[in-house]
């Protein structure tokens, strides 16, 4: 028999044994913490440190840790950025492990504080904007990351394909933006085998689409979609269907609806 009363462990201090005891084959304390309430322990969770305040302990420690910088509860940008960042390099289950912390990337040390991950990067710029690595070979630490913007993420993905041409290094959508052609253009370019002069320097053979005038006004039939507040598809069909070009731009669509809702005949028994 170990006689505990009056012994303090951690926020608790031992009143005496207990004679009404969850488990008849255990040995019971009552014991009063710090803060005033009473609870009932084993002796061995006493002995071993397991048990040392009445649930108090835990309590304070979370809210010091959310007052420290005040951006768990409820969760910032910034921290839901932290903590997705530790997910993916060091949490083995996570669905983007195997491209972060299952090639060797890392985190450095003092990021496992988020507030020293705050002190780094300051609070994001916009909602568009989110974390990310200049290096995407390197690790997370304050001079290979920021704060970037969608656009700028895929320019520095992985798996881009990267041409250089007159010393200047572009990925194939930002080529395609600069030379005012679509990337479809470029790759079909690239996979029949051209040099990179000619995927860059070829121009694009200019189509001229169908106008249509109508009341003194050309414009394409997309333009006069958006004109008229009309599908391009319902245009088209018009046309299809041996329509004239003023009937096309100038019947509403209600009344293209019942006309052919007439020309459509009962079926009989």
């Amino acid at each position: 028999m170990i006689d505990l009363t009056g012994k303090q462990f951690g926020r608790l201090t031992v009143r005496g044994g207990c004679e009404v005891r969850p488990d008849p084959r255990r040995r019971y304390w009552c014991c009063e913490c710090q803060c005033g309430q009473a609870r009932v322990v084993r002796q061995t969770h006493l002995l071993s440190g397991a048990t040392q305040s009445c649930g108090c302990f835990n309590q304070d420690r979370a809210i010091e840790r959310q007052w420290r910088h005040g951006q768990c509860r409820p969760a910032t940008a910034e921290y839901r950025a932290w903590k997705a960042m530790r997910g993916r390099c060091l949490n083995p289950w996570n669905r983007k492990y195997q491209h972060y912390g299952g090639r060797g990337i890392g985190i450095c040390a003092q990021w496992s504080d988020f507030q020293s991950f705050y002190e780094d990067m300051g609070p994001r710029p916009s909602p568009s904007h989110s974390l990310d690595r200049i290096d995407n070979d390197g690790h997370y630490e304050p001079r290979n990351c920021r704060w970037a913007t969608a656009t700028q993420q895929a320019n520095n993905r992985q798996f881009n394909h990267l041409i250089t041409h007159d010393g200047l290094t572009q990925t194939l959508a930002q080529w395609a933006r600069t030379l005012g052609v679509s990337p479809f253009t470029l790759s079909t370019r690239i996979e029949r085998g051209a040099s990179i002069e000619l995927v860059v320097r070829t121009p694009v053979p200019w189509q001229r689409l169908p106008l249509y005038e109508w009341q003194g006004q050309t414009r394409s039939l997309t333009e006069w979609a958006r004109v008229l507040n009309i599908s391009v598809s319902t245009l088209r069909n018009r046309l299809s269907d041996g329509w004239s070009i003023a009937r096309t731009l100038s019947e509403p669509l209600h009344q293209e609806k019942s006309s052919r809702q007439r020309t459509h005949k009962p079926l009989t028994p």
